[in-house]
């Protein structure tokens, strides 16, 4: 991903890409928000982080696997005040999202039953205070930079194949996509690109069979990447992928959201 629109049309123009083929990157442009890492627990109360243990409401009752009864391990709180203006999301200016995910099993999001690993909870400001017992990641503190983002080699959204030497050279130069986690932008297909289908069938309640298509507007919400130093990896070495149709992120229907793994 890149940092801003300038640093992707200096590495367009340095590239061997045809002007047609560096016009169509360009109008795929998707502006995202980079999450920056940085190891060690948060230092004021609300703060974006990965990992560690997360801060709510006293009164929020903390979401269980509804077939073990256990609590679901926390991976992400974003605080959304950080993120106003870096995606074309209509995400709420305020508050926090929460991601829990099944972090031991790390279901792939495949099948109905994968549901059941993963959930999203948007958070009112007010009063949030570290809840013990719900952390299996180590701590990170997150800083939101504005990005810029474009369809990796595996995506459908681009043909590049009449200039494939010439797309890989380029592609091989650019920023690691994965690098950082993200919220919204493209996402870094590692596997097949039918993860918008896979999100919408699952979330009416079929399950998902080869060919199927998605319906509605479905956007990458979040990316959460592996550990470079092997802290944590999801699969092997892979990221987790969570979505959501636009009008569901207007709506705040955030029970409508999906997660999916991809790894190498």
């Amino acid at each position: 991903m890149f940092a801003d629109s300038a640093a992707l049309h200096d590495s367009l123009a340095d590239s061997d890409l045809s002007p047609a083929l560096r016009e169509e990157l360009d109008s795929l442009v998707r502006p995202a928000a980079r999450l920056l890492s940085e190891p060690g627990a948060p230092t004021s109360p609300g703060q974006s982080r990965f990992g560690g243990l997360p801060d709510l409401p006293a009164d929020l009752e903390w979401p269980r696997h509804p077939d073990t009864g256990q609590p679901l391990p926390f991976l992400a709180q974003i605080n959304l005040a950080d993120v106003v203006g870096l995606t074309d999301l209509d995400l709420p200016a305020t508050g926090h999202l929460l991601f829990v995910y099944d972090c031991d099993e790390q279901p792939w999001g495949y099948q109905l039953s994968d549901r059941a690993g993963f959930r999203l909870l948007h958070i009112a400001d007010g009063e949030l205070t570290p809840r013990a017992g719900t952390g299996a990641l180590p701590p990170h503190r997150l800083t939101a930079a504005p990005g810029v983002s474009v369809p990796s080699e595996s995506s459908q959204a681009l043909d590049w194949s009449a200039e494939d030497d010439a797309y890989l050279d380029w592609s091989d130069s650019t920023p690691d996509p994965t690098e950082n986690h993200q919220l919204g932008g493209w996402p870094t297909v590692i596997q097949e690109d039918d993860m918008e289908a896979k999100a919408s069938v699952l979330t009416r309640g079929e399950e998902y069979r080869h060919g199927m298509e998605a319906e509605g507007d479905w956007v990458l919400l979040a990316q959460f990447a592996s550990s470079e130093d092997g802290e944590w990896s999801w699969g092997d070495d892979g990221c987790l992928y969570v979505w959501m149709r636009r009008e569901d992120i207007r709506a705040g229907a955030w029970e409508n959201a999906h997660l999916i793994l991809q790894c190498f």
